[in-house]
């Protein structure tokens, strides 16, 4: 009994559910899926809210609990005649039932195949194990079932339909297979269903392994690797061949029984390594393993420069060693020891030092070793000549701060002059900056050849003041060009014209002058203008900065000296020809 207190009985708001529902179809079989839809159930007022519960088969206990949903569906697996019932419930607690009698024949359906395949992968000697024992029919029992296989995918069921569901093969070869299962009823309705199976030539019973010696190392270590360890979990005593998969080509080398291998890398880095045994079945195995190779440690490259490499006994010649370099260590990390003489005696201890002088007492051509070495105590060595005459003229040492390289100087009289010939050029040359050239006749090293015999010039870029100032022209600061009354003054001092001897390598004045032949613009047919050597170790040539009557920088006087000619020659050219340039120091 319901009691509406306080409540109005005519409040269209408040009233208990209708149930009703439909369902499709109307009559069925034990095959179909009912729907049932309760949609049109009246909630019994306009603001209530009504929820619905199944009774599928009446007896007295509800199948699916209330919910919003007024649409399900339902199968019946039996045949017979079921009156399902529908219950209702508003938000205001009103009920309401209503069922209807259905009748549902009987229906057949195929059967639902299922398999399982152990293991799920093999090799040609794996026997794999099909059951279907799970294999499910809505209306037979399984042993009312019968089942075939396929398991070559061929499309032929090689087994007769057979009540076992089990079933057991062993495939001949490697590859991919699809099985098929096909299962029938008694009404002759047929379920398929398909897998898939590898099939290689891996044996799981095979345990692979490998080790190397020495256990870390680096690009120069010679590694072994070794692969006696693996085995036959079943047969401790089978025999192997061997394969490995190793940089830098990564190629599965042929097999052998030899067990181990030698390598060495290239670089460092993780690499990859994979061995494979084969056991007497043609079965096979993998290992694969990651080495680590570490930083080699490399000796120093060993480099110095020397300030001037001809001089005298009064020289105080300039090492330094401080272009030596290391890949693995700071320069100022590395020492240094030197052997002036190369007596094969050490006449310096290791040091940090870099920069050192010394002074020969005896004239001679010395090989000056230096010898580098990092903190891990790896070293190299290399040697440089030095030229000592017994000359006594004051040298000394110029640093051109513009590039870094220095020159040797040497006093002849009054004058300071460079006792080698000047090689700058600027780092980024464009057309309105110093262009130098270097000898490359015969070997295409314009680099060594501008080191040892300096830069040729033509007069404009050799003398001209719009940039440089006036007489300095492209010498180091502190130095100039010499004019022809300076060059004049040199050959007064050393005794005239006809003393070439006495400014080549050897000569009492240690001028070492070099003869490092000249350049000149020449025309090939179709105007086409290049570049001609000539001269080199016959003949060399200076520019003054004094022009040729006067006249502007195009032409200039020059001094000249020829190979096993003992004279000395003043002269003049113009802007087509690539002179060497000596500079002298300003007083």
């Amino acid at each position: 009994m319901i009691i509406l207190a306080g409540c109005d009985p005519n409040d269209p708001n408040i009233g208990p559910p209708v149930a009703t529902f439909k369902v499709k179809p109307e009559t069925g079989l034990t095959t179909d899926t009912f729907q049932f839809d309760a949609s049109l159930s009246n909630p019994g007022g306009l603001k209530n809210n009504i929820y619905f519960r199944w009774d599928w088969n009446r007896d007295g206990i509800w199948d699916e609990e209330y919910s919003r949903l007024p649409v399900t569906s339902y199968r019946f697996y039996k045949k017979g005649s079921y009156c399902p019932v529908l219950g209702v419930i508003n938000s205001d607690g009103f009920t309401d039932t209503i069922s209807l009698v259905l009748t549902v024949n009987q229906g057949y359906s195929a059967p639902r195949p299922s398999f399982t395949i152990t293991p799920e992968m093999g090799n040609f000697n794996t026997r794999f194990q099909f059951d279907a024992s799970k294999t499910r029919d809505d209306e037979d029992s399984l042993d009312q079932l019968r089942f075939s296989w396929d398991f070559a995918g061929t499309g032929t069921y090689v087994t007769p339909l057979s009540p076992n569901p089990k079933a057991s093969f062993v495939y001949p070869d490697t590859g991919k297979y699809t099985v098929s299962l096909e299962v029938v009823d008694p009404q002759m309705l047929r379920g398929k269903l398909q897998k898939t199976v590898w099939i290689t030539n891996i044996n799981p019973r095979l345990v692979t392994d490998f080790s190397w010696t020495p256990e870390s190392g680096t690009t120069i270590t010679k590694y072994v690797l070794d692969g006696s360890a693996s085995y036959h979990m079943d047969h401790l005593q089978a025999l192997f061949r061997y394969s490995w998969k190793l940089p830098p080509d990564y190629v599965w080398s042929k097999w052998s029984y030899k067990p181990d291998t030698a390598l060495t890398f290239l670089r460092e880095a993780d690499y990859d390594l994979e061995m494979r045994i084969m056991d007497t079945a043609s079965l096979v195995n993998y290992c694969k393993k990651t080495i680590t190779i570490y930083h080699q440690n490399l000796p120093p490259k060993t480099k110095f420069t020397i300030g001037c490499r001809r001089g005298n006994v009064n020289t105080q010649f300039h090492f330094n060693a401080w272009n030596t370099l290391d890949q693995e260590s700071l320069p100022t990390t590395l020492e240094v020891r030197w052997d002036f003489d190369g007596d094969q005696k050490w006449d310096t201890e290791f040091t940090k030092e870099k920069v050192i002088y010394h002074n020969y007492s005896e004239p001679g051509t010395y090989k000056v070793y230096l010898e580098a070495r990092d903190p891990e105590g790896l070293s190299d060595t290399t040697a440089q000549f030095v030229e000592v005459t017994s000359g006594t003229n004051e040298t000394g040492l110029i640093y051109d701060q513009r590039d870094g390289q220095y020159y040797g100087s040497v006093k002849i009289g009054h004058q300071w002059w460079m006792s080698q010939n000047l090689n700058f050029a600027p780092n980024n040359p464009d057309k309105d900056e110093v262009q130098k050239w270097c000898y490359s006749r015969y070997d295409g090293d314009p680099v060594k050849w501008c080191t040892i015999l300096g830069g040729l010039y033509n007069v404009y870029h050799a003398t001209r003041n719009d940039v440089f100032g006036e007489v300095r022209g492209i010498c180091p600061l502190g130095w100039h060009i010499p004019s022809r009354k300076e060059w004049q003054e040199l050959l007064n001092t050393i005794g005239g014209f006809d003393q070439a001897s006495k400014l080549i390598p050897g000569g009492e004045t240690d001028f070492n002058a070099l003869y490092a032949g000249f350049a000149e613009w020449k025309t090939k047919p179709l105007d086409i203008k290049y570049l001609h050597f000539s001269w080199k170790d016959s003949g060399t040539f200076w520019w003054s900065f004094t022009p040729l009557g006067g006249e502007s920088a195009v032409s200039s006087w020059n001094i000249a000296l020829i190979n096993n000619d003992p004279h000395i020659y003043p002269g003049y050219s113009g802007n087509d020809f690539f002179y060497s340039v000596r500079c002298v120091k300003n007083e």
